[in-house]
C-alpha cells in the first residue's frame, strides 16, 4: 500500500467517524481512524505480561476459523503501535492500568489469568468480561481497558488487508448499488460496495 492508499483509507475512515458520530466511537478507535500510523519501529509501551494478554485476548475475540484470526491479522501489533504513538499520556496510562486490573480482577475471581488459563477457564472469563462490561456498562478500570481493546481488535481486524479481503469481500472498484438482496445471493459481508 502506497502513502497515497493509506493517505485515502485514513481520510475515508475519518469522515466515516465524523458521519457516524465521534460520541458513539472509543478514543482508540477514533484515534486509529483518524491518525496514520508511523511505518517504522515503534518502542513498545506494554510489559511482557500485558503484550502476551493482548495476544490471547485479540485472538478469543477474533479467532482463527478458515479464516486468519486477529493474530494472523497482525492486530496485537497494531494496537501496541497505536497505544505507543497516538494515545496521550494519561489515556496510554488508563488503558496500561485497565490491563493489570483485568490481569489482577481474573485472578482474584477465578484464580488464574487469562493468559496462563485453559480454554475451559478462558470461556468463563470472556463470558464475566463480556456480561460486566456489556450488561453493566461498568466503570471498573479491567472492563473500560477490555472494552477499548474488542473495540481496537475488531477494528484493526476488518480495517487489516487480512479482514478486509479473506473475511469480509472486498472489491477495490465498487459498482452499483443493490441494498435489498436475500443473504444467499450474497454469500459475505461486503467491505465495500457490492458489484453484481
Amino acid at each position: 500500500m502506497n502513502s497515497t492508499d493509506r493517505h485515502n483509507r485514513r481520510l475515508l475512515l475519518k469522515r466515516t467517524a465524523m458521519a457516524l458520530g465521534v460520541v458513539a466511537l472509543s478514543p482508540g478507535v477514533l484515534a486509529a481512524a483518524t491518525t496514520e500510523l508511523p511505518t517504522g519501529p515503534v518502542d513498545t509501551v506494554f510489559t511482557s505480561d500485558q503484550a502476551e494478554l493482548i495476544q490471547v485476548l485479540a485472538e478469543l475475540i477474533i479467532p482463527t476459523t478458515a479464516t486468519p484470526g486477529a493474530i494472523g491479522a497482525g492486530v496485537p501489533e497494531f494496537i501496541g503501535r497505536l497505544v505507543a504513538t497516538t494515545f496521550n499520556d494519561v489515556h496510554q496510562q488508563t488503558f496500561l492500568d485497565g490491563l493489570t486490573a483485568m490481569n489482577q480482577a481474573t485472578l482474584k475471581k477465578f484464580k488464574t489469568n487469562l493468559v496462563a488459563a485453559d480454554d475451559r477457564q478462558r470461556s468463563h472469563i470472556m463470558d464475566w468480561l463480556e456480561d460486566s462490561t456489556f450488561a453493566q456498562s461498568s466503570e471498573s478500570p479491567e472492563f473500560q481497558a477490555y472494552k477499548e481493546l474488542k473495540e481496537l481488535t475488531v477494528f484493526g481486524y476488518y480495517t487489516s488487508e487480512i479482514g478486509a479481503t479473506q473475511e469480509l469481500q472486498y472489491a477495490p472498484v465498487p459498482g452499483a448499488y443493490r441494498g435489498n438482496l436475500p443473504l444467499k445471493e450474497v454469500g459475505k459481508t461486503w467491505a465495500t460496495a457490492n458489484l453484481f
